[in-house]
């Protein structure tokens, strides 16, 4: 019994031997530099990813080995806008990882994210753009807007300082209340005062990625994609934390919930009062090979899923960025409450249209910030198709993991002059920066990805974004309370993480967030304010 238990020990030992050697010196990828442990496995990479500090790591890596470096066995991340276009663009020869299918709660349950095959993807893609056209957009003003501006009144009535208010508290709670109208018609104030059963929600989610996203990373990943069709995928779904369970049960009778009430009016003879909300125009969707639904009721699931997430963080996430970049550089705040307080003559001019258009430094505020604290801070996993690739030169053989992470690109500073500097006027035309100067950054910029993969929601969110700020700094004052470093870097943190002009996030596959702590205050000039005050 004892030697076959040494005879076990010794091929396993002879194995990772083997593995080890494998990966070091006969890999295709064995010749890019990268970390010596990151070489031979995935844990490093795992490690960083449970921390939720991965994009701090590679963007290290990057300073260490250029602009491109050996993160795993078989993945290849680079950090240059030759490589940024030739994996994103639609003409590249990739799609997503299976990395994705692991977001996916079982075989049936595919969204838009989730769905990494270029075709059945563009299909899906189709249908979803039923809900972000023009009409849907100018639909989506007015719930916006109302949140927003309740959201507003609870920040301060007073034209004394307020106490210091966590935005990544008050702020998700705002997007989620806009969001759930949007989506589902469900008035959870959870922005509110006093208890509330939702308020959790949207911890919920982040804790949801927080589970899920590390997977994506694991050493074990092919195995889990493996077992998740064989029966992983029910004993996860028994043995989920109840923190998961609970969110998959929100989002199910959410979505109950609104076809009830859309199934209610389709059998109406009138069609007076329908919720023009975005899960209307969702339903409407038509699939045009045979004129039917574009989605199933677990379809509808999965895409609710994915578009509350989506929202959720990364609207949440910009928010509460603009307000810590703005409250830490005051020549930024004094030039944007500047151009917003004299293009409206009062807050009800404040919707979408030429003037909230004209208003360019807002525009350029938000910019930055989605460069300052993008989104999704590592990379969007690709796979190299058959016939291989070419990035930076070099070829890259079918199955290679490629990949730019959106945190050290975004920072990488022969790109972007002075990186890690709040500058709002990167992104305006002056006698120094050239109108060409400014289109070649855009090119290379794009905080909603490109390609075919790109996010279709982008003009939801910067309309929530405009929206927002504007109305916002149009009524209040606001400032990061004095003494409060939530949010901003510390020198006592690890290397890349220093700075404290600026707001620092968690990896989550999203940007997880903490603060930053604001306080506000009524204008006294416009109190009472209205435009028909201003027409008199």
């Amino acid at each position: 019994m004892a030697s076959v238990a040494v005879l076990v020990v010794g091929l396993v030992c002879g194995m990772i031997l083997t593995n080890l050697l494998y990966n070091l010196y006969f890999h295709p990828l064995a010749k890019i530099p990268g970390p010596f442990f990151a070489r031979v496995s995935s844990l490093p990479s795992f490690y960083h990813a449970c921390r939720g500090h991965r994009h701090i790591w590679l963007s290290q890596n990057f300073q260490l080995y250029g602009a491109k470096f050996r993160a795993t066995p078989n993945t290849v991340l680079f950090n240059s806008t030759e490589a940024y276009s030739a994996i994103y663009d639609s003409k590249g020869n990739f799609e997503r990882s299976n990395a994705y299918h692991i977001f996916s709660r079982n075989v049936e349950d595919y969204n838009t994210l989730t769905t990494t095959d270029v075709h059945s993807h563009a299909k899906k893609r189709r249908y979803l753009k039923a809900v972000f056209t023009d009409r849907s957009m100018k639909a989506a003003a007015s719930f916006i807007i109302r949140h927003v501006d309740r959201w507003i009144d609870l920040r301060s009535s007073s034209s004394e300082w307020s106490q210091p208010q966590d935005m990544s508290a008050h702020i998700g709670y705002l997007v989620f209340d806009t969001m759930n109208d949007l989506f589902y018609g469900n008035d959870l104030k959870t922005k509110e005062c006093g208890p509330n059963q939702y308020r959790g929600i949207p911890d919920l989610i982040e804790r949801y990625l927080a589970f899920q996203y590390p997977i994506t990373k694991s050493p074990l990943r092919s195995l889990v994609l493996w077992l998740k069709p064989r029966g992983l995928n029910q004993l996860l779904d028994a043995c989920s934390p109840p923190h998961v369970r609970d969110f998959y049960r929100f989002v199910r009778n959410s979505v109950e919930k609104r076809l009830e009430l859309h199934n209610k009016h389709e059998g109406s003879d009138s069609k007076e009062n329908v919720r023009e909300d975005m899960f209307y125009f969702l339903l409407s969707s038509k699939d045009p090979e045979t004129n039917g639904p574009a989605f199933t009721k677990r379809e509808l699931m999965a895409e609710s899923r994915l578009l509350l997430i989506a929202s959720n963080d990364t609207t949440s996430t910009a928010l509460c960025s603009i307000l810590f970049y703005i409250g830490k550089y005051g020549h930024v705040y004094d030039k944007l409450t500047k151009e917003i307080r004299t293009t409206f003559a009062c807050d009800e001019e404040i919707f979408p249209g030429p003037k909230l258009a004209s208003c360019k430094y807002l525009r350029a505020v938000i910019e930055e910030s989605l460069r300052m604290t993008p989104a999704g801070p590592s990379e969007p996993e690709r796979v190299v198709l058959a016939g291989g690739a070419v990035i930076d030169g070099q070829v890259y053989p079918e199955k290679t993991i490629v990949g730019l992470p959106q945190w050290a690109y975004f920072h990488n500073e022969d790109i972007f002059e002075h990186a890690f500097l709040f500058d709002p006027e990167r992104w305006i035309e002056s006698p120094d920066n050239p109108v060409e100067k400014i289109h070649q950054l855009r090119r290379v910029f794009s905080p909603f990805h490109k390609g075919q993969y790109n996010c279709i929601g982008q003009g939801l969110a910067l309309l929530d974004l405009s929206l927002t700020i504007s109305r916002l700094l149009w009524k209040l004052d606001c400032r990061i309370a004095p003494g409060t470093k939530l949010g901003q870097g510390s020198r006592n943190s690890s290397w890349g993480m220093q700075d404290e002009n600026v707001y620092q996030v968690t990896d989550l596959f999203v940007s997880g967030r903490q603060g930053p702590m604001m306080q506000f205050r009524r204008r006294t000039d416009v109190l009472g304010k209205t435009c028909e005050d201003d027409a008199i």
